[in-house]
């Protein structure tokens, strides 16, 4: 599906949303306009472990706060926040604070942060 398409799809879905239904999707590679558009993610890794499940906020400020947070790298001006969030995952390790290489295993930190 095309960019147009997907936009007309999820402009479709969320009207049904505000309707009240429950809409349950799986995009890939949506444009930010697309992604902007749903209410909440549930985002799991490969193995299928929660990494993140909650609003993501007005242009995913929720879900990049909780990922920044964590040691994400900070997004760029403009950048997808869908990609940006699929790379973070992807990376083997970050620089923290201390500019020590570490890992950030997301699922562990989205466990701990549900306790």
């Amino acid at each position: 599906m095309d960019a147009r398409a997907a936009l007309l799809v999820v402009n479709a879905l969320k009207e049904m949303a505000d309707q009240g239904r429950t809409i349950v999707a799986t995009i890939h590679q949506p444009s930010s306009t697309v992604f902007d558009m749903f209410d909440d993610l549930l985002l799991l890794k490969k193995g299928g472990e929660v990494v993140y499940h909650g609003e993501l906020g007005d242009s995913s400020a929720s879900l990049i706060s909780y990922f920044e947070g964590l040691g994400a790298t900070p997004i760029s001006l403009g950048e997808n926040p869908s990609t940006w969030m699929l790379n973070q995952l992807n990376k083997q390790a970050i620089t923290n604070s201390e500019g020590e290489t570490e890992s950030i295993d997301f699922a562990k930190a989205w466990k701990k942060s549900e306790e």
